[in-house]
């Protein structure tokens, strides 16, 4: 199913409006009563900003900044010049803080020198003292780490449903599988049946505010002997700009083999806007070490892409083994171009392939993702950035839970109707000492995906060439507009901060205008592509405080022209502040037009764009932005 990413113009505007107004907090400290500060005015030339060495090297640190006077590294007792290098020792991992300043003017940035220790090889088998299926942990955690019989405790902390389907024709119930964790992270086993005295089973499903009690019935213990034909896992990894923060996910990848089964196989997808298949599907005993190393993160993020293609390839051979698709990311999908959240649903489904989802740090679009691995049947984890060494447990817990745990059946048809948005499925686990639960949430209608943007390529710092790294990107979108000659999309341009406001405005529109001829080249239709420029007024990231920040908003992204969309807008007014915006938008709502306000960046000043939407054609939109301009006497932009 081809799907247009339309968030900027064509979204629904009350939603946009709503979020924005979620977000006004995060914007108090930019438009304080004080007014609006400006962005630091120190450009950032060239500062990697991530190292990954072998121990025992010295790897040099270089670094370009404009408009700065002196470079300050923490710990280190002495001043670097704007253009300077330093040599460091790598025996450890270490994180080196830079100060940039110019009289008041100071920026703040990281550089990770990750380590590498020597390649001593993967062994496979019983799993080491992290993460134990043998005995008991004595660590308090979150996580599976062990396993203890109900016999030494019924002592219960955590419920964790892993796993949902339908597994009858009839679809009116849901089969849940879930794990039961005390306080240290060891799976309880050996509870008896319902009805037996060790435990109750209770639920209640329905629409909030009308939830009823339902039966929950089947319950049982299931375990590995019950199924012996093995997991495929497929580990699907961010390896996008911003994946230079996170290189320690290697090293959680390795502790996690050397405790894998070999009844199981392992695959690794690495990803940013392309694909790639790092390790093809196979045994750990057959996966080297060298194999698990970390490559050079660059690029956007193709999410919903790459899951297609992890799906697909996970599907080829028709076995009996369970096959469970693990994405871990960074990020939010900004290049998938022509795929979204759910045609990644439907097919899963399709395919009986849960999709687990471990979204790392504040960047990763929670909200998209959690839907992914909910509507797939599997488990959202959220991991802040100085929690990476759950990751291994994480990833134990999910093959565990494939193999071993505990089954039930709730009434939950696929046949929803009643008038609510979403139907919730409350387990609640109960022992003679304790109780804990888990809810399930099963939209009735599901909404249309809306991107915040897509990309077709990044740019390096006052660049405009297209890397060859974004021909597959190209060729995606120039084949959907061959195949659709009936659509028309528009390239924006923008820039971080590069120069002035004149040369950023010169600088997006070449980006944009290289896009283009990139399509032409590839077979698209020129009077199909429109382009226009930003600058570096409309920045993803305003602060700019790191190089895949900055390389983000290097960009240019589309959108789709369809007439159905109302793609075309009318800029109304500039306000200065938030309040006056939401004033105005409220303004032009109570004339009868649609409305909405975008923050929005005007000499490195934040102010806010107030926008009237929701015209199919450009001519549409300059007839009323030609009858506003008469009786208001103010210009009105067409978009």
């Amino acid at each position: 199913m081809l799907i247009y990413s339309t968030f900027g113009a064509n979204m629904n505007k009350t939603f946009l409006v709503s979020v924005i107004g979620m977000l006004s907090i995060g914007f108090v400290f930019l438009t304080g009563c004080s007014g609006a500060k400006p962005l630091t005015k120190i450009k950032t030339v060239d500062f990697k900003g991530v190292t990954q060495s072998m121990k025992g090297e010295k790897p040099v640190l270089k670094w370009n900044f404009e408009n700065a006077e002196k470079v300050k590294i923490n710990g280190i007792q002495r001043n670097y010049n704007p253009i300077d290098s330093i040599s460091v020792s790598a025996d450890t991992t270490k994180i080196y803080n830079f100060i940039v300043t110019k009289e008041n003017d100071t920026l703040n940035l990281v550089w990770r020198v990750f380590v590498d220790q020597p390649a001593t090889g993967i062994e496979t088998g019983k799993l080491n003292d992290i993460i134990n299926q043998t005995k008991p942990s004595y660590i308090n955690s979150n996580f599976l780490r062990g396993v203890q019989s109900n016999k030494s405790t019924t002592d219960v902390k955590t419920l964790k449903i892993m796993r949902h389907y339908y597994p009858f024709e009839s679809k009116n119930s849901i089969r849940a599988k879930a794990l039961v964790l005390d306080e240290f992270g060891n799976y309880i086993s050996g509870f008896g049946t319902k009805g037996t005295g060790f435990i109750e089973l209770n639920g209640t499903t329905g629409c909030t505010g009308n939830i009823k009690n339902s039966p929950v019935t089947g319950f049982r213990e299931f375990t590995a002997e019950d199924d012996s034909n093995g997991v495929d896992f497929a580990l699907v990894l961010d390896n996008s700009s911003i994946a230079g923060d996170y290189f320690p996910i290697y090293e959680q990848i390795k502790t996690f083999l050397k405790g894998y089964s070999q009844d199981d196989r392992f695959a690794l997808y690495n990803f940013n806007q392309n694909f790639k298949e790092t390790i093809s599907l196979k045994s750990s005993k057959e996966i080297s070490d060298s194999e698990i190393t970390g490559v050079k993160s660059g690029g956007l993020s193709a999410i919903f892409k790459s899951l297609k293609y992890s799906i697909e390839r996970l599907t080829t051979e028709i076995s009996k083994r369970k096959k469970v698709i693990v994405l871990v990311a960074y990020s939010t999908d900004n290049a998938s171009i022509i795929y979204d959240r759910n045609d990644i649903i439907d097919l899963a489904i399709s395919r009986d392939i849960p999709v687990y989802v471990v979204g790392v740090g504040n960047a990763v679009d929670s909200y998209s993702l959690s839907s992914v691995a909910n509507l797939t049947g599997a488990k959202y984890y959220n991991v802040d950035e100085n929690e990476l060494d759950n990751i291994s447990l994480i990833f134990n817990e999910i093959i565990f839970a494939q193999k071993s745990g505990y089954q039930f059946d709730v009434p939950v048809s696929a046949d929803q109707t009643g008038g609510c948005t979403i139907i919730n499925a409350n387990i609640e686990f109960v022992t003679v000492t304790s109780r804990c639960y888990d809810t399930l949430a099963f939209p009735t209608v599901r909404g249309r995906h809306e991107f915040n943007y897509m990309a077709v390529a990044s740019f390096e710092f006052r660049d405009t060439v297209v890397s060859d790294e974004y021909l597959e990107s190209a060729e995606i979108l120039a084949g959907v507009l061959i195949q659709n000659p009936d659509l028309s999309i528009e390239l924006i341009g923008n820039a971080s901060i590069e120069g002035n406001d004149k040369f950023n405005y010169h600088l997006g529109l070449k980006r944009a205008q290289s896009v283009r001829k990139l399509l032409i080249q590839q077979g698209a239709d020129p009077s199909k592509i429109r382009v226009r420029s930003d600058g570096s007024n409309n920045p993803v990231y305003y602060l700019q405080e790191s190089q895949w920040m900055q390389y983000y908003n290097r960009r240019v992204e589309m959108r789709w022209l369809d007439p159905s969309l109302l793609p075309y807008e009318i800029v109304a007014q500039i306000s200065e502040t938030e309040t006056d915006a939401l004033g105005n938008v409220e303004k032009w709502e109570d004339l009868g037009y649609r409305s909405y306000y975008e923050r929005y960046l005007q000499n490195n000043f934040p102010v806010y764009r107030v926008k009237i939407w929701g015209f199919s054609t450009t001519k549409d939109a300059e007839k009323t932005a030609k009858k506003l301009s008469g009786d208001y006497g103010m210009p009105f932009f067409v978009q």
